[in-house]
Formats: structure tokens, sequence, C-alpha cells
């Protein structure tokens, strides 16, 4: 009986979800605009794009808010509800960002794959050292160029307009009477449409949108970690608007298509912001107001 030798292989690395900006995944024809005026060239080039292959999910969209900080949904990073996930980089040509992200510990609590809680918001912040501890190369010119779009901490007052944005299907079949919603067909379109809040049961922790007969504008399966922006005219620069929740789900709840954002007034969002250590661009009081922000 001959001797057998077994040689131990290094194991694969786990996969890294990888964003992308939008302007190198959707060219300019392909944001469509509901409720609104159409954009403007590179209106949108804060937002960052991925195609998922994970399970039930089939994309997600991130938002840069700050030098190093990215923003999306809880259930688009959490490694602990998808063990196969590692890492999270932003793809600039040859070149992988890498971010670490944290989730509320409240999130983590909620039962199923992908739980759409009220804290389902995550904060990814750029990875400066490796695994030994000596630092990464700076970031290229790419990186730094990618606009930062503001955050409004402050809680809506009454039915506020609203912008809704997502990368996922264009389409679902809606039927409001079996309070059914079937998702479909998916496109590479980022969509952008005006809406105004409704009330939510969930107090400050979620906001509302309803999408009346199910033809007025709403979130797309797909849509996961996309931002819920002030300042309703499209056209307007990250300047002119800033983040007020983070798309999550959309159902039909009560015979009425309904649109759930985790909203950033909430108490968890802003402990985990802080205790991320992130440094974000906070809208100020009278943000995006008169002058150029005026809208049309």
């Amino acid at each position: 009986m001959s001797a057998v030798t077994t040689v131990a292989r290094a194991a694969d690395p786990p996969p890294t979800l990888v964003f992308e900006p939008i302007e190198r995944v959707v060219s300019n024809n392909k944001i469509q605009v509901f409720h609104g005026n159409a954009p403007a060239g590179g209106m949108w080039k804060s937002i960052l794009l991925t195609k998922m292959a994970t399970g039930d999910l089939r994309s997600c969209t991130a938002a840069m808010i700050g030098d190093d900080a990215l923003l999306t949904a809880a259930h688009c990073v959490d490694i602990n509800k998808l063990p196969a996930l590692a890492r999270v980089a932003i793809r600039l040509g040859p070149v992988e960002v890498m971010f670490k992200c944290q989730i509320d510990p409240s999130y983590a609590g909620f039962p199923g794959a992908y739980p759409r809680s009220p804290s389902d918001f995550a904060i990814c912040t750029r990875v400066t050292t490796d695994a030994n501890g000596k630092p990464l190369a700076p970031p290229p010119n790419a990186y730094r160029n990618l606009p930062r779009e503001y955050l409004d901490l402050s809680a809506p007052v009454g039915a506020a307009s609203v912008l809704l944005t997502g990368y996922g299907c264009v389409g679902m079949a809606v039927d409001l009477a079996d309070e059914t919603v079937e998702a479909g067909p998916f496109d590479e379109v980022f969509r952008v449409g005006r809406e105004t809040l409704a009330p939510s049961t969930a107090g400050d922790e979620r906001l509302v949108t309803v999408s009346q007969d199910a033809v007025e504008p709403a979130l797309c399966k797909g849509d996961s970690g996309a931002p819920l922006l002030t300042g309703v005219n499209p056209r307007l620069k990250p300047e002119c608007r800033a983040i007020i929740g983070v798309a999550s789900q959309v159902a039909v709840e009560n015979h009425q298509l309904v649109s759930r954002y985790a909203a950033l007034s909430s108490p968890t969002f802003k402990a985990l912001l802080a205790d991320s250590g992130a440094k974000v661009r906070i809208a100020p009081s009278g943000h995006g107001t008169g002058g150029s922000c005026a809208t049309t």
C-alpha cells in the first residue's frame, strides 16, 4: 500500500459585494423619472449600484455620505444573514476601495433571511489598513471626486414632499384586493419619483409613502438601500437635497401599495452614526432652499 500525502489548499477568499458609481452602470438615458423633471447630467454621481445573486436579493443601492462613508440597507450587507459575504467595496476601474459596515444590534434580532426592520440601515466606512495593520494605498482620485450627499437627521413634518430612488425592477403586477405583488421585469434602469410621506405606525423609526391605486411612484424589488431624499426636483444637485431615509421594503398593506424606509431621524440611526465614527455631511438649517436650489 502506497502512502498518501494530503496537501492543504488555501480556502478561496469570501466574495466581495462590489458597488460601482452609477455612471459606470447606467447611462443617462437609463434614468427614468416619475412626477418630476428629467435629471440633468451628473446629478446622481453620488449613487452607487450593485447587482447581487444572493438568495432573494437582485440588486442594492448605496449613497456616498462622507469622505469615507457610504449608506445602504442593513439587509444588503449583513454578514450574519449573508454568511457568504465578508467584504464590501467600491470598484473604480481596476481598483477596489474596501469598506467595513456597521448595523445596529437591534436589526440582528429580527427573524428571517433579509429582515426589513425599522433599523434596516448600514453605515460603511473605508478600510485604511490590511489584516496585518499595514496602511493601505490611498484611494484613487476617481474615488475622491465622487460627490457626497447630505444627511437630514430632523424628523420630517407632515406630508413632506420626497424623492424616491432605486435600481431595481421597472414594473410590478399589483393586486390590491388580494394584497399580492409580483415584481418584474428587471432592467438596468435607475428610477427617480416624487411622492409625499404618509403617516407611519412605527413613529420616528420608519418613513412611509403610499402609491395611490398602485400607479404613483413606489419602491420596486431590488431598490434596497436607495436614498429617500428631500428636494422634489430631480434636477437638483446634492447640495440642494438631503437623505432622510433608506429604502427597505415594498408591500401591499390594507389594500394599499406601501413603500417603507428606515428613518435617519430615529434615535437608533443617530446612535449608530455616532458609534461608527463616520465623518458625514449633515444638512444645516435651511438647507436646499432659495438661490440655485429653488425648485421648478
